[in-house]
């Protein structure tokens, strides 16, 4: 897969890539941070003397709410263990950092830089448990079946009740679905009847799978 953005760079400061709150994707030095901050503790965390190199490289990725709300779906705790690791390595993967000075037009066959290999391997490690391995369309895809399943259910439960408030005989009963298809099709156009209005309002509910 193609990324949708590279990052370029061996001397690399800081970046950030994507706005919030979408996807966003920060690199940045640690330590250069945590000495402007006088932070001094975090040396002590990582075990290095604040006088010396290496610098400490440090890659957020971050997903607002159109990414886990509108693209995956996750709105409760639940969904957030199921899947934040498909959340995190798909970012990763359609954003990466590249080594720097590489004349290949074609990205994919470029070389991704050993920070990028490294936050990749961590994610796949650290995150494992907390995939579901479906992409973000396999996930739409559930829940929209989910939803007609829902549907089709209260509908039939509706037609019931109806059938026998309309006292249609059980020998008829066969012939209900085709009859009262016919009911709605007059009524959807009726003047006044309130059908557009619902289903707008099921649309804008529903947009993320329509």
């Amino acid at each position: 897969m193609q990324p949708s953005a590279v990052i370029r760079g061996r001397r690399l400061e800081s970046v950030t890539v994507g706005k919030m709150p979408g996807r966003q994707v920060i690199i940045y030095d640690k330590r250069k941070a945590a000495i402007d901050k006088k932070a001094f503790f975090w040396f002590d965390v990582w075990g290095i003397n604040r006088h010396t190199k290496p610098n400490v490289w440090r890659v957020e990725l971050r997903a607002g709410k159109k990414e886990l709300k509108e693209r995956r779906l996750i709105t409760t705790f639940a969904d957030f263990e199921c899947a934040i690791g498909d959340v995190y390595t798909d970012i990763a993967e359609t954003v990466r950092y590249h080594e720097h000075h590489q004349t290949d037009s074609n990205v994919s066959r470029q070389t991704q830089h050993p920070l990028w290999d490294a936050a990749q391997a961590t994610l796949q490690e650290r995150l494992f448990a907390f995939r579901s391995g479906l992409c973000a369309d396999q996930v739409r895809e559930v829940f929209r079946d989910q939803q007609c399943e829902i549907y089709l259910q209260q509908t039939q439960g509706l037609m019931a009740g109806l059938s026998v408030a309309m006292g249609v005989p059980e020998a008829e009963l066969v012939d209900f679905p085709r009859k009262l298809a016919g009911i709605l099709a007059r009524r959807i156009t009726e003047p006044g009847n309130t059908f557009h209005e619902s289903r707008e309002r099921a649309e804008q509910r529903l947009h993320f799978i329509a």
